[in-house]
C-alpha cells in the first residue's frame, strides 16, 4: 500500500499509508488533506525527492544479506575491502544498506542474487 506524505502549516511532515482510492477520495484537488483534525498538504518533494526525504524507502535492512552476529567485525572489514562500502548490521548481524549503490556493491562482493530486484539490482 502506498505512503503519501503532508505536511502541516508548522512543517511537519505526516507519512500516511493509504490505497490509491483512499487518497483519490480524501484528498481535494488542491491536495490538502484533513488528517486528525489538521489540514495538510500533499509534499511531492519530500515523496518523490529521492533518498533525502523522511518518505524514502532507504535505509533499508537485509536479513538475507545479514551475517551471524558474531562475523559482524568480519564482514564490514569485508565490505570495506572488497567492495568499498562502510557497511553497518544490526546487532543481531542484519545489513543496513544506506543506498542503492551500496547495497549494488555489496551484495556484488558477496556473490548475492535479487531475483526480484529491479533494473541496476545484482
Amino acid at each position: 500500500m502506498p505512503v503519501y506524505c503532508y505536511k502541516s502549516d508548522s512543517g511537519d511532515t505526516f507519512e500516511i499509508q493509504m490505497s490509491v482510492s483512499e487518497m483519490e477520495r480524501r484528498e481535494s484537488p488542491s491536495g490538502m488533506i484533513l488528517h486528525e483534525g489538521q489540514w495538510l498538504k500533499r509534499d511531492y518533494q519530500t515523496e518523490l525527492g529521492g533518498f533525502g526525504g523522511s518518505c524514502s524507502t532507504w535505509p533499508v535492512v537485509s536479513e538475507s544479506a545479514g551475517c551471524h552476529p558474531s562475523q559482524i567485525k568480519e564482514m564490514q572489514e569485508h565490505a570495506r575491502k572488497k567492495a568499498g562500502v562502510a557497511l553497518n548490521f544490526t546487532p543481531d548481524g542484519r545489513a543496513i544498506f544506506e543506498s542503492p549503490g551500496q547495497r549494488k556493491k555489496y551484495l556484488r562482493s558477496v556473490g548475492i542474487r535479487d531475483n526480484n530486484g529491479g533494473y541496476g539490482d545484482p
